[in-house]
Formats: structure tokens, C-alpha cells, sequence
């Protein structure tokens, strides 16, 4: 027969895993979406190399798609 604390420290356990799988799950989707953005950003202004070719499209749409900031690409990798 488990006792009330017995019980109490299984939930706890469960809560701290729910935790980490919560932390992880934000952290991943926050690299997907980081990743889409800049997969988004490259399909309009051109490729990835840091050096975007401006095509008549890309020069239209500039306006539109703002400067990443520095943290989302940092956390991207």
C-alpha cells in the first residue's frame, strides 16, 4: 500500500518531467520557426550565402520582411 507521501513524490516526478518535456518542446519549436523564417526570408531575397541577390521581387518585398534579431539567429543554429 503506497502512503500519501508516496504518492505526493510520483506526482512531483511527473510534474518535473511534463516540465522538461514542455522546455524542450518550446525550445524546438522555436528553432523551427526560426529555421522557416530564414528558409522564407531566403526564398524571397535569395540565397543564403549573406550576400541576398536583389532581384525586382526581393526589392519589393524588403519592406516586408524585416531584419532578423540577433538572438533568433543565434539560437537558429
Amino acid at each position: 500500500m503506497t502512503t500519501t507521501q508516496q504518492r505526493l513524490a510520483a506526482l512531483e516526478a511527473e510534474v518535473a518531467e511534463l516540465r522538461r518535456a514542455v522546455v524542450f518542446t518550446t525550445a524546438l519549436g522555436d528553432a523551427i520557426e526560426a529555421r522557416a523564417y530564414r528558409r522564407g526570408r531566403e526564398s524571397v531575397l535569395g540565397g543564403g550565402s549573406g550576400q541576398p541577390a536583389r532581384t525586382p521581387q526581393a526589392e519589393r518585398w524588403l519592406h516586408v520582411v524585416p531584419e532578423p534579431e540577433p538572438e533568433l539567429e543565434a539560437g537558429a543554429r
